[in-house]
């Protein structure tokens, strides 16, 4: 009997999503931003305040994430962002406590459907949520456009992702990030592709 419950366990956990995304593809060229701090991955999260945070414009972000920021700022859990991969539905949450309250919420706003459901979605720990990535982003850009060829809140990995020209875009980028007093993994930057002919 103990090897029957023994296998049944070791199949179940076979069987359940991963509780990490597994990554299908990476570009060689993304990585985290050089800010001048060391950075583990468990630096802590701050979040913009202040004076820095009562100047930004409006909108936060893109104005096709307008919803997200809403969600976050409205449904239970701190919505972080959602996304598919591999077959598994995932959700980013600062405090994966509250799942189910975030599923619903989420599905009541019209934001999600199936797959994304309380049974098929697993639940991830965000550092920011999706309001919090929209006051970054926000304070970053106007710092920054001159030297990105494109820009966004990358739902995947709770974070802000920029695209630079090359090796020396890069090192413009952190030279100014640099300056800010960031959170760690709060920045990836990758080379991006050229726009347009």
């Amino acid at each position: 009997m103990k090897c029957l419950a023994f296998l049944l366990t070791a199949l179940a956990l076979a069987c359940s999503p991963p509780s990490e995304p597994v990554q299908d593809w990476v570009d060689p060229t993304l990585r985290l931003a050089d800010i001048g701090k060391a950075c583990t991955a468990d630096s802590p999260a701050t979040f913009l305040t202040g004076p820095a945070l009562d100047s930004l414009p409006w909108p936060r972000a893109p104005l096709t994430n307008a919803m997200w920021i809403d969600a976050a700022l409205t449904i239970e859990g701190g919505v972080g962002g959602v996304f598919a991969n591999h077959g598994v539905y995932y959700l980013w949450l600062t405090d994966t406590t509250k799942r189910v309250e975030a599923i619903t919420g989420l599905t009541a706003a019209g934001l999600i459907g199936p797959p994304f459901t309380v049974e098929s979605t697993v639940a991830l720990q965000a550092r920011w949520d999706f309001a919090q990535l929209g006051d970054w982003y926000a304070y970053l850009i106007p710092k920054l456009v001159p030297s990105l060829r494109s820009s966004g809140i990358d739902e995947a990995n709770n974070r802000l992702r920029f695209g630079v020209a090359d090796e020396a875009g890069r090192e413009q980028v952190e030279a100014i990030l640099q300056t800010l007093d960031l959170p760690c993994n709060l920045v990836a930057l990758y080379i991006a592709p050229v726009i347009g002919w």
